[in-house]
Formats: C-alpha cells, structure tokens, sequence
C-alpha cells in the first residue's frame, strides 16, 4: 500500500499532464435517503445525505420535485428550524447553519464545532440557542447573520432535550427537573428566573395556546398552564397508548407522533372522545404535523420511500396501508447513462427520469418513463430503443426514446432463466441480430433481440466465480471477477464458450473498457493490455492510483474513471493512460457527454464539467506542445527497451531521460540529441547506474530537453 501512494505521488507530481486544475463542479440533483423534515409556513425543509433540499407546498409538493436544494458537509441527520435559522446537524459532528430566505432560498453561514448532541434549537432576540443534552444550553450571537459567534454557555449538568419561546421568555425543558424559564440578557444567559416542576420526566414539549404539552415515557402526556411565566401551573396528566416524541395540534385535537409505533389521534367528536392509534412501518424519526390547503397531514421520512404522508381531519378515513401521498425519492441510484443527447438516471425505487445537461448549473428535467419496472436494476440501448431490466419481476423492459419528452414502455416484454443481474449490451455480435445478457452472479443470461420478435434464455454461461465486469472483442469475450483476476472465453456461433485463459489482475475487477485493440481494466490500479491477439493479451501499463477503481468511460480520445478518491481522467492520445487531472467526490457510475461529466455514489447525482487548459496562464506556449512524446518498445521488456522521442522542433537538441523506480527513487540517467526533428531512439538495458540488473517491476521515464518534457512507464518482467 506504502508502494503504491509513492509511485502515484510520483507519477501526479512529475507528469507534464498535471497542469491541469480539478473537474469544476456544478452541482448535484435527485438527492434521496431523506433524514428529517420540517415545515415553515410554505416551505417542506428535507435533511438528505448530501444536504437540504425544499419542496415548496403550494406548487411542488404534489409535483414530486424540489424547489432547491444546498449542500452542506459532513452528512445531515437531523433539522431544527428556529425562525430564519435551520440548525442541520451532522454525522461529523459539526452543525451547520443555514439561513433561510423568503421565497425558499438557503444559505449556508458556516460550521458551528461539536458541542453534542443537539436536541433543540430557538431564536430569541438576536441569539440562537442550542438545548446539547448534558451540556445545557449554548448561544450564538446571530445579530450580524453573516458574522455569526459563539456567545455564551452555560447549565452544564442539565439534560436539555427541548426548547420553545414565549413572549420573551425562553423556556427549556430538562427531563429531570422540569422546565425552566430564562430571561437571557445581552450579557449572557443568566439563572432560571422561574421553574415548572413535573411530577414525572418528560421526553417532548409542545406550546399550545398557553398551555404546555410535555410527552411521557412510555406513554401519555402531561398538561400544564403557561399564562403567567411566573405561575406556570400543572394540570395533570393525560393517557395516550403510546409515547409522544412529538406533538401537534389539530381543530379535532391532538396528534401524537412516536418515532417507533406510528401516529395516535386524541379527537373530541361531540360528546366522546377518539382515541385511536395509526401504526406506520419503515419510518425513520417520529413524523411532523403540517397544515397545507385546508388539511392537516402528519408527514414522516420513511426507509423506503422519501415521504410518506396521511390527511388527519377525519380518522375513519385513514388507511395507514394507502399514505394520501407517497412522496417518492430514486432510492439507490443505481446507473446513469447519456441516451440521445439526456442524462438518464435509474433508481431503484420504480424510478427513471431523463434530463438535460446543457446547462450544467441547472439540470433540466425532460422526460420520465412511463410505467417503469418495479425493482430495476440497470438499463442499457440499442439506438433509439432502451431496454430496463427489473429484479422484482425478472423481465426486460423495451422501451422507445425519442430524445424529447417520455419514454413509452413497449412490448414485446421477455423474461430470462436466472435472476437479473447488472444488464449490459453486447452490439452486432452475431450475424442474426443482437444478443441481449444479463450478469446474474455467478451465470451470463441473455436473448437474442431480432426485429419484431425475441429469442429468450439463447445463452446461460455459468463461471466459476461472480462476474463483476464484462466486454465482448470480437468473438471473444473478457470476465473480470470479483475474486480478482480477466478471464477470457472464445464464444462461437452456437452460444457455446470455451475458456481460453485466465490473466491475473490487482484485486476485484470492477470494470472493463475497450479502445480498438487495447483493453483497460478497472480495479485497485488502472492495467492496459494489447488484445490485438486475444490468445495472447500483453500487459502495457499498470497505472499506480490511490484507492479503487469502480467505473471506466471512455469519450473523445480520454479515458474517465470514478473510483474511491475522486474522479480520474487520462488521455488515451498515445493509447497507454497518461494522467490528465483529478478532483471530485468518490463515486461508484460514471456518464461522460463532452466535456461534461455525471457522477454517482448512489445517493446523488453530481455534475462536473472538464476544465479547457488556459495555456497562457497554466505555462509558456512551448511547454504545450502536444506533439512531444516519449514512448517504448517492447512493453513489457526484459532486459531491454528501446525508448523513442518525438519533438516538433526542426531544430536539434540534447535530451536527458530520467528513470525512477516504483519507490520514487532515481536508478539512472540516459541522454541522446535529436537530429532535425527526427525521433530520438535511446536502449536501457535494465542497469542502474552502479550496472547492477534491476529488479521486475514497474518503471517511470521522464524525458526533458529545450523546454519540452514527456513521461512513459514500462513493467519489466524477469
């Protein structure tokens, strides 16, 4: 592992390619895995995975979309809304705030360091309070939004789980003693100017109409009066078949919300009184009451799909099996592919949506499949025609997409012999048509697709461990496996397979691309074979990266790869990887479209753009040169190879190549003189310096003379 963060530290910080800044970032969109939720008059605020985003109730929530969305760092888990402030907490520990606008726009002010584990936030005045359990209370001086600071802290020992505001009381709600009144002043919060004792602990508190609603644990809730600040009064405590993590308020009554059992109803309907419970499964967090065009809803974040909400007005109409809406997000984004100009993302939650990317800053939705599969699991297409293949009901969904608008399912439907796996293409491979597969673990499934007609289960190859990755060359056919190692079949015209060979490989494979007659391979590292004779596949490079390889693309001349550092990019110009630039998010799917990038790690979708060099800035003109290489014959060698230099220049020149091993050590120095333009031609012999033979391995060259420089890498093999 040392060996492999020095040869890339080497290879990134010596390559004349390196000029180039990151990947610019744009953006994301179709966040899902939603953590939390609060409202605020019009506006739904989500914590997702990657941020906040906002449905706007009056337009967007039956609509199914986000108004906007910010990122904020570290992973929000959970919102709490006080007044013009969210307080977004995350699983780093860090708090973020975000200041909210007044048609729905955010901004993030800063970072607030751990202070604990946030139960609460309130305004009050200029000051943002914090209720952090043992840690008591916390204040921030919010009196210039932008310049926000740590104020003041204080009631250390405490267990503040809740806070609310009444007139210019601050009330905080400490489960052992009760709730304590605060009368914060400029210099600091100060001691409880009153104290509401509770007979029992309480695990919630609610302000309605001057009366205070403290819920109970297990269950049911205790009432008291708050008219006078000074003569808070308990009334009593009422029964409740659960306990109540939060509370709202209806014209009926009360709704209970429990972050474990569901919703209970507390409705006066004349003379009795409703008392009944709603179990919900797959919520995550107690739900939310909202009132939104005449009706209130008790919304909850769900594990399954993003939202999912109940009209409470009337409990003989509720059907905890059929939410009044189901406010769905993709689920895990499980692949995205340009198709006919759009980006065309994949959830796995019966979710497909296109949308254009000509404007990077704001993706535009354009189409979404009607009628999609139920579990899909990838798609993949042949011209015009998407084919979708579901998990749930094992069929492949044809599909036609005219580039604009939906994309209409169409029939035929076919199903295939074994369970669906990662679906892939496999174009003009047999004479009669294309044949369509599926990985599915251990077995490669497929139909052949003709016009108007499909031949199912015509293939069911079984391999000896799972497929990771697949890419047919001809007649031949590689399998990279997830137990390491390329196997390579001969396939002929009767669907038969014939292992030919087996090729090692540094780890899990995760992907394989094609170029002509070079086949890159994805897994820990970056390998560059010649296939040109399937027989016998050479290994050309082996290009050293930190981290893992998920995903290749390949796009005019370059070679992208998402992986577990970032994104990559390599020119193919010489058809060996030379490093171009890195930058990004960790991502598992990569989508290329010109000089724009999509990229995924299953929770959304993010937009890069390709930087255009300036060469102006970035360094002098004749450093540019792209024209200057250096490259060798044979690769791999043993003992020799003949290195090459090529240069623009009509004139002559001294050359010096420098060799570094994989430790980034230099072993030897070779030099030459180029003679009108014509290429430089230098052998190594495999000596350092001292003429002791080096050991097998990888080798970095860097070539330098009159301002131009090239690297090549070689492997020598013993």
């Amino acid at each position: 592992m040392m060996r492999t963060f020095l040869v890339s530290i080497l290879l990134f910080s010596l390559s004349p390619l390196a000029w180039g800044d990151d990947f610019f970032y744009h953006g994301s969109f179709l966040w899902n895995d939603i953590r939390d939720v609060k409202v605020s008059g019009p506006y739904m605020y989500c914590a997702f995975r990657e941020g906040v985003g906002v449905i706007d109730l009056r337009r967007d929530y039956f609509r199914k979309k986000l108004l906007t969305t910010l990122e904020v760092p570290g992973y929000p888990t959970r919102l709490h809304l006080a007044d013009s402030l969210l307080a977004v907490e995350t699983e780093s520990g860090e708090i973020g705030i975000v200041r909210l606008g007044d048609s729905g726009e955010m901004a993030l002010l800063g970072l607030v360091a751990s202070v604990g584990e946030v139960a609460d936030a309130a305004i009050l005045d200029d000051f943002l309070y914090l209720g952090v359990g043992y840690d008591g209370l916390v204040r921030y001086d919010i009196s210039d939004p932008d310049d926000y600071r740590y104020d003041d802290s204080s009631l250390a020992g405490i267990h503040v789980i809740a806070l609310a505001v009444v007139d210019s009381f601050l009330l905080a709600l400490d489960d052992y003693n009760g709730v304590l009144y605060y009368r914060p002043e400029a210099a600091g919060i100060g001691a409880p100017v009153a104290e509401l004792l509770l007979p029992q602990r309480a695990v919630s508190m609610k302000i309605h109409e001057d009366t205070l609603y403290a819920g109970l644990n297990p269950n049911g809730f205790m009432v008291c009066s708050t008219a006078d600040p000074y003569a808070a009064e308990y009334l009593g405590t009422r029964s409740s078949y659960i306990r109540a993590d939060e509370i709202g308020f209806t014209p009926q009554g009360l709704v209970l919300s429990n972050a474990a059992a569901g919703f209970e109803l507390i409705y006066a309907d004349g003379p009795d009184t409703i008392d009944q419970i709603f179990p919900v499964s797959g919520k995550r967090g107690a739900g939310l009451l909202f009132a939104f065009g005449g009706d209130d809803y008790i919304v909850y974040p769900h594990s399954d799909w993003g939202l999912v909400s109940y009209i409470v007005n009337d409990p003989y109409a509720i059907d905890v099996n059929f939410p009044n809406l189901v406010y769905a997000s993709p689920g895990p984004i499980i692949q995205i592919a340009f198709v006919n100009g759009r980006l065309h993302t994949v959830g796995r939650r019966n979710w497909y949506e296109m949308y254009d990317l000509s404007r990077p800053d704001s993706p535009l939705r354009t189409g979404k499949l009607i009628n999609p599969p139920y579990q899909p699991v990838g798609m993949f297409s042949v011209g015009d025609t998407l084919f979708i293949a579901d998990e749930q009901t094992n069929l492949v969904f044809p599909a036609v997409d005219p580039g604009l608008g939906d994309p209409v399912v169409v029939p035929p439907f076919f199903s295939i012999s074994n369970r669906i796996g990662q679906p892939n293409r496999v174009p003009e491979f047999f004479e009669d048509g294309d044949l369509i597969y599926c990985r599915a673990g251990n077995f490669i499934v497929g139909a052949n697709r003709r016009a108007g007609s499909v031949e199912v289960n015509k293939i069911n190859w079984g391999f000896p461990s799972e497929v990771m990755s697949s890419l047919f060359s001809g007649s031949f056919l590689f399998c990279g496996l997830f137990s390491g190692g390329l196997q390579v079949y001969q396939i002929d015209t009767l669907y038969r397979k014939n292992h030919l060979l087996t090729l090692s490989a540094p780890g899990m494979v995760n992907d394989l691309a094609a170029n002509g007659p070079y086949l890159y391979l994805a897994a820990d590292g970056l390998w560059t074979y010649d296939i040109s004779n399937p027989l016998q596949p050479v290994l050309l490079d082996q290009t050293a990266l930190p981290g893992t390889i998920n995903k290749l693309c390949l796009c005019e001349e370059m070679l992208y790869c998402a992986g577990t550092t970032g994104l990559w990019a390599f020119s193919l110009e010489s058809n060996i990887p030379q490093y171009y630039q890195n930058g990004g998010d960790p991502a598992t799917m990569l989508a290329v479209q010109g000089d724009i990038v999509a990229a995924s790690d299953g929770h959304s979708v993010k937009i890069y753009s390709r930087p255009v060099l300036d060469v102006e800035e970035s360094l002098p003109d004749h450093v540019m040169a792209p024209s200057f290489r250096l490259h060798g014959y044979p690769n791999p060698f043993n003992p020799n190879i003949t290195l090459v230099v090529e240069s623009p220049r009509a004139g002559g020149g001294k050359v010096i190549i420098d060799i570094y091993d994989l430790l980034g050590r230099k072993i030897r120095s070779l030099s030459g003189a180029m003679i009108s333009g014509r290429p430089m031609e230098v052998i190594w012999d495999g000596r350092d310096a001292d003429g002791q033979a080096v050991a097998t391995g990888l080798y970095l060259f860097i070539a330098a003379g009159d301002g131009l420089q090239a690297t090549y890498k070689a492997v020598l093999v013993k």
